[in-house]
């Protein structure tokens, strides 16, 4: 029993991170379409953004499928320090 329950923390811990790293990839790819110029290169951008964010949703439908809580994004150090602001992607 401890060690299903064991497994069961590792696969939300893994589903977790999966989700953060979909959530911001995408807002990377928002940022990058943000200071694009070019229109072509930006709605590629914005596709890859929204393909990122559909895997985020996937991630959070395990979580809950999972019995966990609904995920919810923070900021990353990286991306402030990167100039990325700390805007969700909900905010965007």
């Amino acid at each position: 029993m401890a060690a299903e329950r064991k497994d069961h923390q590792h696969t939300i811990g893994a589903a977790r991170r999966n989700w953060q790293a979909e959530v911001e990839t995408a807002q990377s790819y928002r940022d990058l379409a943000e200071r694009e110029r070019d229109e072509k290169r930006k709605g590629i951008l914005l596709r890859m953004a929204e393909a990122e964010e559909r895997h985020a949703q996937r991630w959070e439908t395990t979580l809950k499928d999972l019995g966990a809580e609904a995920p919810v994004y923070t900021d990353t150090i990286a991306r402030r320090l990167i100039g990325g602001g700390t805007k969700s992607p909900e905010q965007k």
